[in-house]
């Protein structure tokens, strides 16, 4: 599913207010409970989720199963840096899945990075979350996410690209949750990241604005996905 791209300053040619085309295939990994590959423009992601698996040691948690997010870079090994997004991550996931359902269990998400060309975090968590979703893993609601950049001369970007957050002033990452068939984000904001300095609350509340619209078209590419793929497990294919 992609969105159409007008020609604008973006060194992309799209508006603004566009975000990039997404590309998705679910099931990716055969030896996976759930997965996916995502594109979101030149961004790819892989992500494979395990579980419910049974829960030892310091995963094991009375009331709730335990959730946690590994992230493999493209070559290397994992550093501090995405350490910490793997913390921010889990937040996000915690709150979404229904842990509440199957105490003494664990679910693992591997996010594997393919290659970065801006908006990693926000196609993680989209990512995370459809390949939840092919694991049939119950969630309270679909989590979405969306970057955008501020700049002070050309205001906000949405989905920025790698050279357009390291230009922008201020970069958020905004996550919003869906429940049911309406692409109406709830009022529960469930995640939020803020790279760099804003001094005006107009410009906060703006780029939440500008986010939460961002997401409805996330939730609606993540919608059509499942949908897809239920009818052709029911042995249905679309004219």
């Amino acid at each position: 599913m992609s969105y159409e791209h007008s020609s604008s300053g973006r060194r992309d040619g799209r508006k603004s207010y566009e975000i990039r085309g997404f590309r998705c295939e679910l099931g990716y990994l055969e030896r996976a409970d759930g997965s996916c590959k995502l594109e979101q423009g030149k961004t790819q992601v892989v992500a494979a989720v395990y579980g419910h698996l049974e829960a030892r040691g310091r995963t094991e948690l009375p009331d709730r199963t335990f959730i946690e997010v590994s992230i493999r870079p493209c070559q290397g090994y994992t550093s501090d840096y995405l350490r910490l997004r793997e913390r921010e991550l889990e937040e996000v996931f915690i709150a979404t899945v229904a842990t509440e359902l199957q105490p003494r269990s664990c679910v693992a998400i591997i996010l594997q990075i393919v290659e970065n060309d801006g908006s990693l975090m926000s196609a993680m968590i989209n990512a995370g979350m459809l390949a939840l979703l092919s694991a049939g893993i119950p969630c309270h609601w679909i989590a979405t996410s969306c970057t955008v950049s501020y700049r002070r001369t050309e205001g906000f970007l949405l989905d920025p690209i790698l050279v357009e957050e390291a230009e922008g002033y201020a970069t958020a990452v905004t996550s919003y949750s869906f429940q049911g068939q309406e692409s109406d984000p709830s009022q529960n904001l469930i995640g939020l990241s803020f790279r760099g300095f804003v001094c005006s609350q107009d410009i906060y509340f703006q780029s939440l604005a500008y986010s939460r619209e961002a997401c409805k078209k996330v939730f609606e590419f993540i919608r059509l996905v499942v949908e897809k793929s239920q009818a052709l497990d029911c042995g249905y294919a679309e004219p």
